[in-house]
């Protein structure tokens, strides 16, 4: 198996999915996933759609309660 590919038994593929940061309301989509080079973890490239910025979190950060999946339920209203 390849470092490229590594991931997917670690961490569920949720790429082109919306989440919302608790804290700051804002929502986001993540755009693929990486290795981070400090310490070989998984990291995840997230895009705000407000900001338009990339960002890359690691992955236990990421999907450790500080983001919520954006369901049909989700009040806020998400425009690509």
């Amino acid at each position: 198996m390849t470092t490229s590919t590594a991931w997917k038994k670690r961490v569920k593929d949720e790429t082109g999915k919306y989440f919302i940061h608790i804290k700051t309301n804002s929502v986001y989509t993540i755009e693929g996933y990486c290795i981070i080079e400090a310490n070989w973890s998984i990291g995840v490239m997230y895009k705000g759609l407000e900001s338009n910025t990339m960002i890359v979190r690691p992955a236990e950060e990421f999907f450790d309660g500080r983001f919520t999946a954006v369901t049909n339920t989700t009040t806020r209203t998400v425009t690509p």
